[in-house]
């Protein structure tokens, strides 16, 4: 609006326009609603990232529980290990309690001394025979389980032919004797028996008077 004083010495004139309030107040900075969003952000992924690694652990524990689980159960339903002589369940089942299976056949070996006719004797009483060796593989088996003991063969019927005790001739070239076997030594040697010492392993001849342990065998139980 337009205002006019008159005198009588001068004109003044005062032109006024209409009031207009000023904001006087700072003007919003315009990186705060950015800054706002970026923290939304990270937060957001922080979160992600929380979720994510939780998953992440339940999925692996879940999977080690099912591969225990599986290997167990394959654990249990393997077929079990063929029963060894070894066992009390083998040995009462194919086996007499004491004695050893090789093969087809249950060996017993004496704890205690005897001549060649009394082990004899003792091998009958258990429903067995002194033993009668067909191989290297049997004699080697045998060999391994005492230093000298009477298997059942001996040449008193003739001297120098070896029978086992049920007639059948002694195979010479399947079995092995000790060195410079038989001998016959002083005379008299007529029982065989089994050595294993040092330098003198194999078939041996001896006075049936002497006194050894003694091997037994039969055929295993039910057969």
């Amino acid at each position: 609006m337009a205002v006019y004083f008159h005198s009588s010495t001068s004109e003044i004139s005062v032109e006024m326009g209409e009031y207009q309030e000023m904001d006087l107040t700072e003007p919003r900075s315009t990186s705060k609603p950015k800054c706002k969003h970026l923290s939304g952000v990270v937060l957001s992924f922080g979160i992600l990232c929380i979720l994510q690694a939780t998953l992440n652990i339940s999925l692996r524990l879940i999977l080690t529980e099912k591969a225990e689980l599986t290997a167990g159960e394959s654990f249990t339903t393997r077929a079990p290990a063929p029963i060894t002589n070894t066992t009390t369940e083998d040995m009462s089942r194919l086996c007499p309690l004491g004695w050893r299976r090789y093969g087809s056949k249950c060996y017993f070996l004496s704890t205690q001394r005897a001549d060649f006719d009394q082990s004899r004797k003792n091998c009958e009483v258990m429903g067995a025979q002194l033993v009668k060796l067909n191989n290297r593989r049997e004699q080697g088996f045998l060999t391994g389980l005492t230093e000298a003991a009477w298997i059942g063969m001996t040449d008193r019927n003739r001297e120098g032919i070896w029978l086992w005790l049920d007639g059948t001739p002694v195979n010479r070239n399947e079995l092995q004797w000790a060195p410079g076997q038989p001998d016959d030594s002083n005379g008299g040697e007529d029982c065989g028996d089994i050595r294993n010492q040092n330098n003198f392993v194999g078939l041996n001849d001896a006075k049936c008077s002497f006194l050894m342990q003694w091997i037994c065998e039969k055929p295993l139980n039910g057969m």
